[in-house]
């Protein structure tokens, strides 16, 4: 469940670059400007060259790759 209602509008546009099941999350996440999503989904995510070029500003990173790079 989101506690983060993005705009319909902005979920109808990130379906160009995220698959239909991700799109709320990820419109969500683009919504509230966050630098970094935690996932374990690298199909969709991480290894998306359309969300590495239309959305630079939001990292996808696995969990362990965030701790690796932020924390260690």
């Amino acid at each position: 469940m989101l506690t983060i209602e993005p705009p319909e509008k902005l979920v109808e546009e990130v379906l160009t670059v995220i698959d239909f099941k991700d799109a709320e999350v990820f419109a969500a996440a683009v919504h509230m400007r966050v630098n970094v999503i935690l996932t374990l989904d690298r199909k969709h995510f991480i290894e998306n060259p359309l969300i590495q070029r239309e959305y630079p500003f939001l990292e996808a990173l696995t969990p362990g790759d965030f701790i690796k790079k932020y924390f260690i």
